[in-house]
C-alpha cells in the first residue's frame, strides 16, 4: 500500500504549509491522505499447448485453475495473465497462437484453447516481457510451463537474456526433462508427468510470491 497527499481541500486535516491563506477567506486549507494499493507483483503464467499437449488438456485446464484461483485471491496486490502458446503449424514460420485465459478483469475461460502446431517458447516469452514492460510493480515474473524442447533454442537464450536485462524472472515447469542448461540453475522445476502440474505448481506459487 503506498499514499500520497491530495492538498487544497475544504475538509480533512488542516495543512500547516496553507493556514497563512485563511487570512484572506481561503477554504481549502485541508489536505487528505489518498491510499493506493501498490502492485507488488505482476506474473505471467505461460502455457505451452503444442500438438503434443493435445491429449493432456485436461491437466492443463486443473492447472490453469490452480494459478487463477490462486491469484485471484492476491488481487490488486499482484496482477497476472494466464496465457497458452503453440504456432499455427509445424512448418518454419509459423506464426504464434496465443490465447489469454484468465486475467483481474477476465475470469478464466477454458473454451477455445487451440492445441496444436509447435513450440515457440522464445517468441512466447518475448510477448510475456513486452506484456510486464507495461507494469510496474516491485517483481515481474513469467511462470512458464512446457512438455518438450523448445523449436529454437537460440531465440529462447535471447528471450531469457532480454528478460534478465529487465529483471524480469523466468521460472520453467518442464515436464519429464530437467532444462537447467537451458532457464538456468534454480530456474526449472520438474514434474515428471503431466499429470503431476497441478500439484507442483500449488508448492511452487508460495515460493513465488515472497
Amino acid at each position: 500500500m503506498e499514499a500520497r497527499w491530495r492538498h487544497g481541500l475544504r475538509r480533512g486535516k488542516l495543512d500547516g504549509r496553507r493556514l497563512s491563506r485563511v487570512a484572506s477567506g481561503k477554504e481549502t486549507v485541508f489536505r487528505l491522505r489518498d491510499a493506493r494499493h501498490r502492485i507488488s507483483m505482476a506474473l505471467i503464467f505461460l502455457i505451452d499447448v503444442s500438438a503434443s499437449m493435445k491429449p493432456h488438456m485436461a491437466t492443463v485446464n486443473r492447472a490453469a485453475c490452480v494459478v487463477a484461483e490462486a491469484l485471484r485471491g492476491l488481487s490488486p496486490a499482484v496482477w497476472y495473465e494466464v496465457l497458452t502458446y503453440t504456432s499455427g503449424g509445424l512448418q518454419p514460420g509459423a506464426m504464434v497462437q496465443l490465447t489469454r485465459l484468465a486475467s483481474p478483469g477476465k475470469t478464466l475461460s477454458l473454451s477455445n484453447v487451440w492445441s496444436e502446431g509447435g513450440t515457440p517458447t522464445g517468441e512466447a516469452i518475448a510477448v510475456a516481457l513486452l506484456l510486464l514492460r507495461r507494469r510496474t510493480a516491485r517483481r515481474r515474473l513469467v511462470l512458464h510451463f512446457t512438455d518438450g524442447h523448445p523449436k529454437n533454442t537460440y531465440v529462447v537464450r535471447q528471450a531469457l537474456e532480454m528478460c534478465r536485462r529487465e529483471h524480469v524472472d523466468v521460472v520453467t515447469v518442464s515436464v519429464g526433462t530437467p532444462q537447467e542448461t537451458l532457464y538456468g540453475s534454480g530456474k526449472c522445476e520438474v514434474a515428471y508427468t503431466v499429470s503431476e502440474l497441478p500439484g507442483v505448481l500449488y508448492r511452487l506459487l508460495p515460493r513465488l510470491y515472497r
